[in-house]
């Protein structure tokens, strides 16, 4: 490397266009800009929306994640202008400390004179990052503060051609990681391919967000979504639906409470593959852990549980399903989050072989929780418990070496709950309250046999 220029750019007066993220800055300037705004919560918000809810893909645009990136950046500059004036006073430090050295020292006072900068990263970006640094003074071509769509179904080739005259490019040296610039290093004269400089740092390892780290690194997007969605927030919502209209309010509370538990939940799950894991002989943790090592997520879980649940109480007292009064009920709730982070703790520095004990009483917190504020019905508790048996039936066979994998959870869940409402039929009389409510949990025990056909239908039609 510290010969490239002079084995490269023979000619003296030629060009040299070099690239900047993962070339001669050692990182990604949007995910350093990302990261480093602030409200962290807000940006989380912006962040997610803009670059993983919204299809990027539909534009049919061939390098879609400009656009996306782009209109993160513009957002987040936008609803929170001060970043910006934030930015311009970090970005030289940051730059000081992630300019390549093995690129930057390849270049004479000369060389820099003759360089520009040509990046698909933004201009207002880039900028303050160059600035005071001994790259100031080299021409910088960018994507502007407004673009049209056009723009970014550019190549590197393209871009530049917009500012410099062909015979100056075709006459140039061209310095890249990537090979996403093939068409411009394939019409210079002197095309430089260089390893990354660099790691691939991501804004999503140092922005909380409620589920992050356990679909990132925990457990699969599938399996996640399928049993926060559609087993532990609807058996809740059927365990508290004694009659159709308070059915349909839980629909509007439950959510809100479960996802703040699973804050806590998953600060616990973070504890585990952090250092609980280490105790075991072979640890289930994924390769993605590695890069979470500094997740800000010790704080930031508490501040999200205790904000979600908020909501959620106060949509309950509004609809009068929670019948306390607000102050009792955040007391009572903050109760339970403590509850559940000082089980999961004990849980975590517990042997391996005791763990199987506690486990059910793990599971039991996140509807618990719920039924602190509101009162389940008997069909609720029944399903509830059929689904902590199953579970901890499950992890009994996993704990002592054996396949659970056998053992369907929704089968098993429905087995359960059929044995549980027979011998409460014996014992409990029934109002007309508990048919409908026998009925929505039943019906959610049987429909949950219906996954497999659907997904194995779904595969076979490629839905």
């Amino acid at each position: 490397m510290p010969n490239l220029i002079s084995d490269k750019a023979e000619d003296k007066n030629a060009l040299i266009i070099l690239d900047f993220d993962h070339t001669l800055f050692a990182s990604n300037s949007t995910e350093m800009f990302i990261q480093n705004c602030e409200p962290s919560f807000l940006i989380s918000l912006i962040d997610f929306i803009a670059r993983h809810l919204i299809p990027w893909k539909i534009f049919g645009l061939p390098h879609y994640y400009r656009l996306r990136d782009y209109a993160c950046c513009s957002t987040i500059a936008i609803l929170t202008p001060w970043n910006i004036f934030l930015w311009r006073r970090r970005a030289p430090s940051i730059f000081e400390k992630f300019n390549s050295r093995v690129v930057s020292n390849a270049f004479s006072e000369g060389d820099i004179q003759r360089t520009i900068i040509a990046s698909f990263g933004i201009c207002w970006i880039i900028k303050p990052l160059l600035k005071g640094s001994r790259w100031q003074s080299a021409r910088l071509i960018a994507t502007p503060a407004i673009a049209s769509l056009g723009f970014f179904s550019l190549g590197k080739l393209k871009l530049v051609q917009m500012v410099l005259p062909d015979e100056a490019t075709k006459n140039s040296t061209c310095i890249t990681d990537s090979l996403d610039d093939q068409d411009l290093l394939q019409f210079v004269r002197n095309g430089l391919l260089i390893d990354p400089q660099g790691d691939d740092r991501k804004s999503s390892h140092k922005l909380y967000l409620p589920m992050r780290y356990t679909i990132a690194a925990k457990y699969p997007k599938l399996y996640v979504v399928d049993q926060l969605f559609f087993v532990d927030i609807l058996i809740s919502i059927a365990a508290i639906g004694y009659n159709f209209s308070s059915f349909l309010q839980a629909f509007l509370i439950v959510p809100w409470l479960i996802i703040s538990v699973m804050c806590i939940y998953e600060l616990g799950y973070y504890e585990n593959d952090m250092t609980a894991a280490l105790k075991e002989i072979h640890p289930s943790v994924t390769p993605q852990v590695k890069e979470y090592k500094n997740y800000p997520i010790k704080i930031n879980a508490w501040l999200w549980a205790s904000g979600l649940g908020t909501i959620g109480i106060i949509i309950g007292s509004s609809c009068d399903i929670i019948r306390a009064n607000f102050i009792l009920s955040e007391v009572i709730w903050i109760i339970a989050l403590l509850a559940i982070r000082t089980i999961f703790y004990f849980y975590n520095m517990l042997p391996i072989n005791l763990r199987v004990y506690l486990y059910p009483f793990l599971q039991a917190t996140k509807y618990l929780s719920v039924f602190l504020l509101i009162a389940p019905t008997f069909a609720g508790l029944t399903l509830v418990f059929s689904q902590i048996s199953q579970m901890s039936f499950r992890y009994y066979l996993y704990r002592n070496g054996m396949n659970n994998s056998l053992y369907n959870r929704d089968v098993l869940r429905l087995i359960f709950f059929i044995i549980c409402a027979v011998c409460l039929a014996a014992y409990v009389d029934y109002s007309t309250n508990d048919n409908f409510s026998f009925f929505i949990c039943g019906g959610f025990a049987f429909a949950r046999l219906l996954k497999k056909p659907i997904l194995r239908y779904a595969a076979i039609n490629k839905i």
